[in-house]
C-alpha cells in the first residue's frame, strides 16, 4: 500500500507541473497590472482644518454663569476632531455632497457628481443614492485628537472636481458649526433672560426692603442691631445688583453670538492637489498577484496529488471514485428544475 504523501513527493509533483507554476502566477500578476493601466488616472485633493472650542463671548457667558452657579454647558465632545470626522462620513453629508452643484473651470461648467462617478439609475433619487455609496469610497477623513485637526481628502478623475468636493465639505462643516453655535446661543439667551427676570425681581424686592428699613429707622446708628440689619440689607442689594449686571451682560453676549457668522474652525492647510496623478501601485499589484498565483498553483498541485494518491489506495480505488462521482452528478441532476433537467437530458 502506498504511504502517505511526503514533502518530497509534493515537491516532485510541483516540478512535474512547472508550467502551472509559471503560467498561473504570470496571469494572476499581470491581470491587476492590466486593470490598473486601463483604469482612468485619479487626483487626490486634501485640506486640513483645526477644530476650536467655544468662542470668546460664549466662553465669557459660560464663565459668568458658572460663577453664579447656573447650569450652562461649555464645550463638549461635539468640538472634537473625531466628531467632525464622523459627521463628514455620515450618509447625510455624502448625499449633500452629491446633490451640491459644482461649477468647474473658467467657463463655470456645471458638474453633477452622479455623472462624474459613472452611476446609472431610473430616477435622480436612485442615482443620488448610488453616487453617495460610491463617493464613500472616494472621500475620507483622518482625525488627529493630539493636534485637534481633521484632514479631508477626495479622489476623482479630474483635479478640479476633487478640489470642489473638498471645498464643499468644508462649507458643510462651517454651516453645521454656525447652526449649532447659533442654536446653542439661542438656548443660552433664553435661559439667561429667564434668570435675569428672576434676579431683577429679587433685586427689586431687596431694594424695597432696604427702602422700608430706612423709612422706619431714620436714626439707627445708635443701635447695634439696626446697624447690623442695615449692613445685611446693603450686602444683599449689592450681591443681587452684581447678579443682575452679570446676567444682563450674558444676555447681550448671547444675542451677539446668535447672529454671528464668524468661522469657528481654522484652515491649517488650504485645499491642494498634486501636479501629478495618484500612483497606480503597479509594482504592488504585480507582487501581490504573483504571490496569489503561487498559492493557487500550490493548492491545485496538492489537491491533484491527493486525488492521485487516493486512487492508488486499496480502500478507495479509481473505480469507486468514478462511481461516487457519477452518483453525485445524478443526485445533482435530481435537484435541478424539471425543465432544466429535461434540457440537460436532451442534450445528452
Amino acid at each position: 500500500m502506498p504511504g502517505e504523501p511526503t514533502i518530497l513527493s509534493l515537491v516532485a509533483a510541483m516540478l512535474r507541473r512547472r508550467r502551472l507554476f509559471i503560467l498561473l502566477p504570470m496571469v494572476c500578476g499581470a491581470t491587476p497590472v492590466v486593470v490598473g493601466l486601463i483604469r482612468d488616472r485619479t487626483w487626490t485633493a486634501t485640506t486640513i482644518f483645526a477644530t476650536g472650542a467655544a468662542s470668546g463671548s460664549l466662553s465669557t457667558l459660560i464663565g459668568a454663569a458658572a460663577q453664579l452657579g447656573l447650569p450652562i454647558a461649555g464645550s463638549s465632545s461635539s468640538d472634537s476632531p473625531d466628531f467632525y470626522a464622523e459627521y463628514l462620513g455620515s450618509d447625510a453629508v455624502m448625499e449633500a455632497l452629491v446633490q451640491a452643484p459644482y461649477f468647474i473651470g473658467k467657463d463655470s461648467a456645471r458638474v453633477w457628481l452622479p455623472d462624474s462617478l459613472g452611476v446609472s439609475g431610473s430616477s435622480d433619487s436612485e442615482k443620488v443614492a448610488k453616487a453617495a455609496l460610491r463617493l464613500g469610497r472616494r472621500f475620507w477623513t483622518i482625525s488627529n485628537p493630539g493636534t485637534a485637526t481633521v484632514e479631508i481628502s477626495a479622489k476623482f478623475g479630474t483635479p478640479l472636481v476633487a478640489t470642489a468636493v473638498v471645498d464643499r465639505a468644508l462649507d458643510l462643516v462651517q454651516e453645521f458649526n454656525r447652526e449649532k453655535r447659533q442654536s446653542q446661543a439661542r438656548s443660552e439667551r433664553e435661559f439667561a433672560e429667564e434668570r435675569l427676570k428672576a434676579a431683577s425681581a429679587e433685586l427689586r424686592e431687596s431694594e424695597g426692603e432696604m427702602a422700608t428699613f430706612l423709612e422706619q429707622n431714620r436714626e439707627f446708628r445708635g443701635s447695634p442691631r439696626l446697624v447690623f440689619e442695615n449692613d445685611r440689607l446693603q450686602r444683599l442689594v449689592l450681591i443681587r445688583q452684581d447678579v443682575v449686571a452679570t446676567l444682563a451682560r450674558a444676555v447681550e453676549q448671547a444675542r451677539i453670538e446668535e447672529v454671528r457668522s464668524t468661522p469657528v474652525i481654522t484652515i491649517v492647510e488650504a485645499t491642494h492637489v498634486s501636479g501629478l496623478p495618484d500612483r497606480r501601485g503597479l509594482l504592488f499589484r504585480l507582487i501581490l498577484g504573483t504571490f496569489v498565483g503561487l498559492i493557487l498553483a500550490s493548492a491545485v498541485t496538492v489537491v491533484l496529488e491527493l486525488i492521485t494518491h487516493a486512487r492508488q489506495l486499496d480502500t478507495v480505488t479509481g473505480e469507486q471514485l468514478d462511481t461516487a462521482w457519477k452518483q453525485t452528478v445524478a443526485e445533482f441532476r435530481r435537484w435541478l428544475p424539471k425543465r432544466r433537467r429535461t434540457n440537460v437530458e436532451g442534450d445528452e
